[in-house]
C-alpha cells in the first residue's frame, strides 16, 4: 500500500497480508502525522479499490474532517501521480533485486530500500530537494 503527499512527495509504503488491514494501517499513519507534524490528513483519493468503500473507513473520515474521494472507474489518469509512482517503485525493485542477484522473495526489502531513496533523493519538481527535506522543514517543529 502506498500513500504519497500531494505537497512534498513525501511517499509511506505498506506491506500487507490483507486488505483488512488497510483501515488499521490509514489511522496509524494518520496518528503519525498528526503527532510528528502537527497536521491533518484533509483529502484522501484512491482508486476504486474496495478495501477503502466500507461504513468504518466513511464514517472515520466523516467524523475527522477528511475529504475522501474515488477515481473515476476507467480513469487511471485521476491517479496519475500515484500510477506513475507505482511503476517507478516496482522498477526500482526489480533492478534492485536483480542488480543484487536475490529472489524475488525479498520484495519487501526492496519496497522499504527503495522508498527509503525515493524520500531522500533530490527532486527537479521540489527544487532539487528532497521529499524529507520539504516535509520536515515545513513541519510545525523544525528543532
Amino acid at each position: 500500500m502506498l500513500f504519497l503527499d500531494d505537497y512534498s512527495k513525501y511517499l509511506w509504503t505498506f506491506t500487507i497480508a490483507k486488505k483488512s488491514q488497510v483501515f488499521s494501517i490509514f489511522t496509524t499513519l494518520k496518528a503519525h502525522i498528526h503527532t510528528q507534524f502537527e497536521r491533518d490528513i484533509k483529502n484522501v483519493q484512491c482508486d476504486n479499490g474496495k478495501e477503502f468503500d466500507n461504513n468504518l473507513f466513511w464514517k472515520f473520515c466523516e467524523s475527522n474532517g477528511i475529504t475522501f474521494c474515488f477515481s473515476c472507474p476507467h480513469t487511471s489518469s485521476q491517479n496519475g501521480k500515484s500510477q506513475r509512482k507505482i511503476r517507478s517503485i516496482n522498477n526500482i525493485m526489480r533492478t534492485l533485486l536483480i542488480h543484487a542477484s536475490v529472489p524475488p522473495s525479498f520484495w519487501h526489502h526492496a519496497l522499504q530500500t527503495t522508498t527509503y531513496l525515493h524520500n531522500i533523493l533530490p527532486s527537479k519538481l521540489l527544487a532539487n530537494e528532497s521529499p524529507l527535506k520539504i516535509l520536515y522543514q515545513n513541519s510545525a517543529h523544525t528543532a
